[in-house]
């Protein structure tokens, strides 16, 4: 089934099924690295949320004609369900309400630049720390709200305010997990330091494995995994969600080379694009208490 087709028909049945009172449409959504993605977009009239799901992944659930069926009762259930446990609108513009709910991510901000425009952030290295309202999260998956310069002036607070609570929220939430590779991958190795000695690798993420690389911002804790490893170490942004932790004495112009090199290469044949951090590699001195880009 040709993906024009599949849209044309997945939009007129939800424009069907919702009737008059809704707007029903596909639109280019822009995610992260300045991916733009099809969503459809459903909206109730007088209304300002929407709702919007992802029709490249329910495209690829639909081999044939019939299988339209299937998508179709699959989005109105979802509709259904997060229109049940939607959070009033007047909470998310009420800065009180709302405070409780800011979560943060970091993303690349050279390959960001377009959606940085809009959304209070702060800089960090080469990277950005930008910030989301966590509506509701389950097994299944969680709901957020972006954090924009409309909503950031709504609440009449300055991007500070809008960090240190997202910082709390985190901590608190989503904490931090610092774990040996092996408990990810049962072929773990790692690295051979300048006396010989075999170090293994660590992943740290936080709880949720959603958006863990911002552990890293994350209140003494670049200082509390040097402590626990008892070295220096280099940073890997493996992705979005996690880093590799590599112990090290001190940063090697060589190692960071090499590790910078590896990294652009599962960068560009393992991850997809939307969950790519950066090509970065970044060293954290642990007797200065310095974090930097390594390479």
């Amino acid at each position: 089934m040709e993906y024009g087709t599949f849209t044309n028909e997945v939009v007129y049945r939800m424009q069907q099924l919702f009737g008059s009172g809704y707007s029903v449409h596909v639109q280019k959504l822009l995610q992260n690295n300045g991916i733009r993605e099809d969503y459809l977009v459903i909206s109730e009239k007088g209304v300002e949320t929407a709702a919007c799901m992802p029709l490249g992944l329910y495209y690829g659930l639909c081999a044939h004609q019939a299988d339209v069926d299937m998508v179709t009762a699959d989005m109105l259930k979802t509709y259904r369900k997060e229109k049940k446990h939607a959070v009033p609108e007047n909470e998310v513009l009420d800065w009180n309400s709302a405070k409780g709910r800011i979560m943060f991510r970091l993303i690349g901000t050279q390959a960001n630049r377009e959606f940085l425009q809009d959304v209070p952030h702060i800089d960090f290295c080469d990277l950005s720390q930008v910030f989301y309202l966590m509506l509701e999260a389950d097994g299944e998956g969680c709901r957020t709200v972006q954090v924009n310069n409309r909503l950031m002036e709504a609440w009449k607070v300055q991007e500070e305010d809008i960090r240190l609570c997202a910082e709390r929220n985190m901590a608190e939430r989503m904490p931090g997990k610092l774990a040996g590779l092996g408990e990810f991958q049962a072929d773990a190795g790692g690295e051979t330091a300048g006396d010989g000695k075999v170090r293994p690798f660590y992943v740290l993420t936080n709880s949720m494995k959603l958006y863990g690389a911002g552990c890293i911002l994350y209140k003494g804790m670049l200082e509390n995994v040097a402590e626990r490893i008892g070295f220096g170490f280099y940073v890997i942004p493996s992705s979005v969600h996690e880093v590799i932790i590599i112990p090290a004495d001190e940063c090697s112009q060589k190692t960071a080379g090499e590790l910078k090199a590896l990294l652009a290469s599962v960068n560009g044949t393992e991850l997809s694009e939307c969950e790519i951090l950066s090509d970065s590699v970044y060293y954290y001195n642990r007797s200065e208490h310095h974090f930097a880009t390594a390479a």
